[in-house]
C-alpha cells in the first residue's frame, strides 16, 4: 500500500482481528488509514480527527493539533480508540477518542465520541508527554496507556522531534459502569 509521507511515518498501529484490518496513525498528516491486512487496500476515506485545521504540507510532519499518536482496538465493544492533544501544544492535556466502524472494518467518521473518553496531564519536566500506544485486556475492560516524552527542537532551519522517556508514565485505566477510570499509575 501507499500512503504518502514526507519525512515521517507512522504513529501508531493497532489489528482488528474480526475484520483482518490494520489501522495506522500517519504522524505525517494526522490521518488515520483503515488497511485490509491481506490485499493492502486503504478501506474508506482516513479518518480526519482536525478538519478546522489543515495540513502544513510545508513541515516534515504535521502540527501538533493534527497529530495522531497511539491507538488501540477494542475486541469486546469494537470500538477504535485514539490519541491526541487537546490543542496545538505538547504540553496540553492528552485526550482519547473513541470511534465506531462500519460492518468492513473501516472507520465511520460520523461516529467520534462527542468529547474524550479520557483526559489527563501529568508534568514532562520540560517535555510533552503523548500517548504513544493503547491496548486492552481480553475482556476489554482494562486500558494500558503508554507513554512517551516528545521535544522539539530545532538545528538552524530545521526542527526535528526529540524522544525522551525518563518523564514517562505507564497508566492503567478500568472501565466501571462504561466510564473508564484511572486504576494505576506505573
Amino acid at each position: 500500500f501507499d500512503i504518502y509521507s514526507r519525512y515521517v511515518g507512522l504513529g501508531d498501529i493497532t489489528y482488528n482481528r474480526h475484520n483482518n484490518v490494520v489501522y495506522v496513525s500517519n504522524l505525517d498528516n494526522g490521518l488515520i488509514y483503515a488497511i485490509n491486512a491481506s490485499t493492502g487496500a486503504i478501506l474508506g476515506a482516513p479518518y480526519n480527527h482536525n478538519t478546522t485545521t489543515s495540513d502544513n504540507t510545508g513541515l516534515p510532519f504535521t502540527q501538533v493539533e493534527r497529530m495522531v499518536f497511539g491507538l488501540g482496538y477494542n475486541d469486546q465493544t469494537k470500538l477504535l480508540y485514539y490519541a491526541v492533544k487537546g490543542g496545538g501544544s505538547l504540553f496540553d492535556n492528552n485526550q482519547i477518542y473513541t470511534l465506531s466502524l462500519d460492518p468492513d472494518g473501516s472507520i465511520n467518521a460520523g461516529s467520534r465520541s462527542a468529547t474524550p473518553v479520557i483526559e489527563y496531564s501529568f508534568p514532562g519536566n520540560g517535555w510533552g508527554n503523548i500517548i504513544s500506544d493503547i491496548a486492552f485486556s481480553a475482556d476489554g475492560s482494562q486500558m494500558l496507556i503508554a507513554e512517551m516524552n516528545l521535544n522539539f527542537e530545532t538545528a538552524g532551519a530545521v526542527t526535528v522531534p526529540s524522544k525522551e522517556a525518563h518523564y514517562a508514565n505507564v497508566l492503567k485505566y478500568g472501565n466501571v459502569g462504561g466510564t473508564w477510570a484511572l486504576s494505576l499509575s506505573y
